[in-house]
């Protein structure tokens, strides 16, 4: 795993989001 990978899990960016219907 390098920085950048942590980086994005953190922000959540790791995977798209499945389903995420709440705005």
């Amino acid at each position: 795993m390098t920085r950048e990978n942590l980086h994005r899990r953190a922000q959540g960016c790791d995977r798209p989001p499945r389903r995420r219907r709440r705005t």
